[in-house]
């Protein structure tokens, strides 16, 4: 299943589409990502890290599981969630900077 939404893009044939879909994770993957680069960037990175893979990473875990929270019948709270979210994204960060 993928996730869209109606926004207005352009369309080479048109010069404009609305309502055209676009997948979710497109949309919100790259906002994740730059968070986690912009907070790499106030540390000091152990050499050899790649920030960019471990932001990436660290983004689509983060859709992944707020996902697979929103498409459970009777879910916990968002708050629980995104508890258990930071719990399992965390060590991803852990040892990557000086």
């Amino acid at each position: 299943m993928r996730w869209a939404y109606a926004t207005t893009s352009p369309s080479s044939q048109t010069g404009s589409v609305t309502g055209a879909l676009i997948p979710l994770e497109g949309s919100i993957i790259p906002v994740v990502e730059g968070m986690f680069m912009e907070g790499a960037a106030h540390h000091a990175i152990v050499p050899g890290f790649d920030p960019a893979l471990m932001a990436t990473t660290a983004a689509w875990a983060v859709f992944g599981a707020a996902r697979r929270w929103h498409q459970t019948p009777d879910r916990i709270p968002a708050e629980e969630m995104a508890e258990k979210i930071e719990i399992m994204v965390k060590p991803i960060f852990l040892n990557r900077f000086e």
